[in-house]
């Protein structure tokens, strides 16, 4: 009988590869300067900042206790992977000493535990995979949440993702390159504008 092949542990971290810093004067925070864009109406010109949404993801304490909690649920699955994988193998190596229907019964026994283990361990990364869905979910709420104070603090009119800081993966394709070039917003942000720093320590004080 084949023997069932060791999987490697379940990814527990949030892989991110979403895309997306400030000095303190008497509690408040003091920016570099911004892009002032000029409205068609001739009010006031518009504020933009920009931040790098991967980093303020990465770089925030929640992320952090979330990838801990992640991390403990997953090596309960993994605990009970290996304990059922375990019991498998001492099952297939008492097959390799029995025959005729002694070793009949125990195979069809084993396929039964095989098939279990499979349909566990997919469950266990289905459930993980849904905890990291939820988890980023309501961290990028927070993030903008957090932005829109921030900005409603600083007079800023638009916060962007500056997704140029994210270099162009490598595509064989002309028509991938072309959806990959075409989803970009931002071509070129100057680091004088960026206020990523200053959304992360926003985000990570006490409350």
């Amino acid at each position: 009988m084949a023997r069932t092949p060791v999987k490697t542990p379940l990814r527990s971290r949030l892989s991110l590869t979403a895309v997306a810093c400030c000095a303190m004067v008497c509690g408040t925070v003091l920016l570099a300067p911004v892009v002032q864009a000029s409205r068609q109406d001739g009010s006031a010109a518009a504020v933009v900042a920009t931040i790098d949404l991967e980093r303020v993801i990465e770089s925030l304490d929640s992320m952090t206790s979330a990838n801990e909690e992640l991390a403990r649920t997953a090596e309960l699955y993994q605990t009970e992977i290996e304990q059922r994988r375990e019991s498998l193998e001492l099952l297939q190596e008492e097959i390799d000493l029995l025959v005729g229907t002694q070793r009949d019964q125990k195979l069809a026994e084993a396929e039964v535990l095989a098939d279990d283990l499979r349909v566990y361990t997919r469950f266990a990364e289905l459930k993980l995979e849904e905890q990291r869905v939820v988890v980023l979910r309501r961290i990028y709420e927070d993030v903008r949440e957090a932005a829109a104070r921030l900005s409603q603090a600083n007079g800023w009119d638009l916060v962007l993702v500056n997704d140029a800081l994210v270099d162009l993966p490598p595509v064989t394709g002309q028509q991938e390159l072309m959806r990959q070039i075409s989803a970009r917003r931002v071509i070129y942000g100057d680091t004088r504008i960026d206020v990523t720093d200053a959304l992360i320590q926003k985000m990570n004080e006490p409350d």
